[in-house]
């Protein structure tokens, strides 16, 4: 029996052990047996729930605390092995991952404890040694915290998603390794694909080959960059048509610092692409139109005008920009009428009317115009559009014509004389287009001839009258002309025959908005293009002529420069050669006191007569000066050294490319070289800042410097006077000015001294073209130049340069 005991005592020492165990576990737990009916029930499960051991323990309503209604708990389909159940209950559920038969699943619940808990359910079977399923124990663990964040980053996620979604053009991101992490709506929308066949793909998937190739080499550049790129290309569209797109692609990150992937965007530039070939087309049917048209700004002054309104009117373009159209006002317009105009199209309507001008060149003529207002988006006036035809010879048909009507109504007598001075009339008119040199032919609407005049019947070799009723464009082809261009309305066609060349031109003939007739206009361009190919060769000889005067001008200060050089370098070569001439002579003295004083030694001479040589020949004093001439040499040579130093530092021979320099460094060599010029009229005052380098053509700045620095030498003359040079910098330039207390410059003339071969200086001292050249020179660093004078004060150049230099100086080194 004391075994028995034992035995006993130690089940049950074990069974408490386990109930110590899986009562004091801080994980939720609780255990059923095959009947359902609850076994253990630990406090943390207590404290979960709000229900106790006590009150569990022994009963079957673990499902109590859970659900309002009776229904198993996932211990329950356990035991009763209806593990396949598990979807009919649970929204979220799984098979165990190292229990077999044991299950998972996790839900809210909304009155868990008196809380809102989001609860990880794992329910495994306690099997005995047969196998046999004998009770159940089920763990629970409260992940609320944990599922809130969840549930936030989600909603994070899917706000994040829905911005995305509402840009227009097509957004994606992507690894490094090129595959689509996300994307949105417009991204799909262009390739045509759902996520599933973008997101976890790469753009090979989506995409040809060869339109990939490209987008993967700048993702490539993104990476090793890390920074952002933009460029224009095609993709092929999800309907396989081909766009023109606009790419930006920049690096994101990962939260712990590292390259996450790329992120772009494109938009579709395809439409925009053939508005502006629309526009560009627009443009030149604008300016090949037969009629003047003129834009104006708001306030009336004029923006752009086209050929034919210089051809009309005998002013250039150059000269109508900006101006008011009043300047074509000849006085014979009553005012109200320009009232009201005014009134119509500052109100936003459009006016029809007459205008009586005059041409630049004095004459009068008629003009029929259509001034529309020109509306911006909001409906703001932003401008006016003129549409103007040259009515004059019809108007001079209509005065005509009316006085011809009052004449006849004031004496009928006067009738047949009249018709008379209309026959006569008739007749001029058909002798003027006779005699013009360029054919015209007046058609009706089926392009049937109806007039014309002589030199069509002449080039055909038909009496006049026997083409009436004949198509002229059969005509014209017969006649062997060759159509160079033509549009339909005008043109440009050659006559092999003659090796003539005409412009084209038909201007319809409108009645009621029915086109019932046609002009159609040959004009003799031949002598015009030889006059104009003469100009042009002209214009070629000037630029060679100009270039030449250039290299003269560059020969000049050349020349001018190495003048100042060698009288620089005499002065000191002079003193040089003088003091080595003395030290010669010294040294013949010293060579003679020497001998003598061995000829005294050898012959035991008094000392006496010694002393006497040596004072006689000065070796005392020679001894003394000749380190002072030795120490005048050597300071001239250093002289002669610095000059050679200035001047190849100037030329800056090994720096014709685009280099880095220290602009005070340049200034200081360039004052060295023009110091002969400068030193017996001026005194020269430096005042140079702190300087960052600078990316320039060094041996260009230097000639701009020195131009500077010569004319402010010659602005001073014979009176002495102060030349100041100052550099300092401000944000992203540097600047130079070169003051000088000369004469100044005249306001008339302040506006030229730019221009090329401009120049005050007397005939044979100035080709005009120094301040030309630095101006050009500057430009192209992308600085400016700028001056400011007073008459009797003197004047002061402002030289801006950009501190990286600019686009045109790249452009010339590659």
């Amino acid at each position: 029996m004391d075994d028995l005991d034992k035995v006993n005592q130690s089940l049950s020492d074990e069974n408490n052990f386990l109930r110590a165990i899986i009562q004091s576990a801080t994980a939720p737990i609780f255990v059923i047996d095959s009947n359902h009916k609850i076994l253990f029930w630990n406090n943390a499960m207590a404290k979960l729930t709000g229900a106790s051991s006590f009150q569990m323990v022994g009963t079957k309503q673990q499902w109590t605390p859970f659900y309002p209604s009776k229904r198993p708990v996932l211990a329950d389909l356990v035991i009763d092995h209806k593990l396949n159940t598990i979807k009919e209950l649970y929204a979220v559920h799984s098979d165990s991952l190292f229990t077999e038969g044991a299950l998972r699943a996790e839900g809210w619940y909304e009155n868990l404890g008196g809380k809102r808990r989001y609860i990880f359910f794992e329910a495994a079977p306690i099997r005995n040694s047969r196998n046999e399923i004998i009770a159940a124990v089920e763990t629970l663990e409260d992940i609320t915290e944990r599922k809130l964040a969840e549930e936030t980053t989600v909603a994070h996620n899917l706000f994040l998603q829905e911005i995305i979604d509402a840009i227009p053009n097509p957004v994606y991101f992507k690894n490094i390794k090129g595959v689509y992490l996300g994307c949105n709506i417009a991204f799909k929308v262009f390739f045509g694909k759902t996520a599933d066949k973008i997101i976890g793909h790469t753009l090979l998937d989506i995409m040809p080959e060869d339109y990939a190739e490209e987008s993967i080499r700048n993702d490539q550049t993104v990476i090793e960059s890390g920074s952002s790129v933009q460029y224009e290309t095609e993709l092929v569209r999800g309907d396989d048509i081909v766009r023109n797109i606009l790419v930006s692609k920049a690096p994101f990150s990962n939260p712990d610092g590292s390259l996450g992937g790329i992120v772009g965007a494109f938009v579709d530039v395809t439409d925009q692409h053939e508005k502006d070939e629309q526009i560009r087309k627009m443009s030149r049917a604008i300016e090949q139109s037969p009629a003047s048209i003129v834009m104006t700004n708001a306030d009336g002054n004029i923006e752009y005008v086209n050929p034919r309104f210089c051809k009309t009117t005998g002013y250039t373009n150059e000269e109508v920009i900006g101006q008011n159209p009043r300047i074509l006002k000849s006085g014979e317009m009553p005012a109200d009428g320009y009232v009201e105009m005014w009134r119509a199209i500052s109100s936003g309507n459009e006016w029809r009317g007459e205008f009586h001008n005059r041409r630049k060149d004095g004459t009068l003529y008629w003009e029929y115009a259509s001034i529309s207002p020109m509306l911006d988006k909001d409906g703001s006036i932003t401008g006016y559009l003129a549409v103007k035809e040259d009515i004059t010879e019809r108007k001079a048909v209509e005065d005509e014509l009316v006085k011809s009507r009052l004449e006849l109504e004031v004496n009928h007598v006067e009738l047949e004389q009249l018709f008379k001075l209309v026959d006569q009339a008739k007749k001029e008119w058909e002798q003027t287009l006779d005699h013009l040199r360029d054919f015209v032919i007046l058609t009706d609407a089926d392009h049937k001839i109806r007039r014309y005049n002589r030199l069509l019947s002449d080039s055909t070799g038909k009496q006049i009258n026997e083409l009436v009723g004949d198509d002229w464009r059969d005509l014209i082809n017969k006649a062997g002309f060759k159509y160079v261009t033509f549009d339909g309305t005008t043109g440009e066609i050659f006559l092999p025959s003659t090796g003539r060349t005409y412009d084209i031109n038909i201007y319809p003939i409108m009645n009621n908005g029915d086109i019932t007739g046609q002009v159609v206009s040959l004009n003799d361009t031949t002598d015009l293009r030889a006059i104009t190919q003469k100009l042009e060769k002209a214009y070629a000889e000037l630029k060679e002529a100009q270039l030449q005067i250039f290299q003269q001008e560059k020969m000049a200060s050349i020349g001018q420069l190495a003048a100042g050089v060698a009288h620089e370098i005499n002065n000191p070569m002079g003193f040089i050669s003088s003091n080595l001439t003395t030290l010669n002579k010294y040294i013949d003295r010293l060579a003679e006191f020497i001998a003598a004083g061995d000829q005294l030694l050898s012959g035991k001479v008094a000392a006496e007569n010694l002393n006497d040589v040596r004072k006689r020949l000065k070796i005392d004093y020679i001894m003394g000066d000749a380190h002072q001439l030795i120490a005048e040499s050597q300071d001239g040579a250093g002289r002669v050294r610095r000059i050679v130093q200035d001047l190849k530092s100037f030329s800056r021979v090994d720096q014709a490319e685009c280099a880095l320099i220290n602009l005070n460094e340049a200034l200081e060599t360039t004052i060295n070289i023009a110091w002969n010029e400068i030193k017996y009229v001026a005194t020269l005052n430096r005042d140079f800042g702190d300087l960052p380098l600078i990316k320039c053509y060094p041996q260009q700045l230097n000639q701009v410097f020195l131009n500077l620095l010569v004319n402010a030498a010659h602005a001073i003359g014979e009176n002495k006077g102060i030349i100041t040079v100052r550099s300092w910098s401000e944000q992203e330039n540097v600047f130079v000015s070169v003051t000088d207390t000369g004469c100044g410059i005249p306001e008339e003339i302040r506006q030229r001294i730019f221009e090329p071969f401009f120049t005050t200086k007397e005939v044979g001292k100035g080709t005009g073209l120094g301040l030309s050249i630095s101006y050009e020179i500057v430009r192209k660093h992308g600085g400016e130049i700028c001056v400011e004078s007073e008459v009797g004060q003197g004047t002061t150049f402002v030289v801006r340069l950009p501190i990286g230099g600019s686009n045109e100086q790249e452009e010339q080194q590659v």
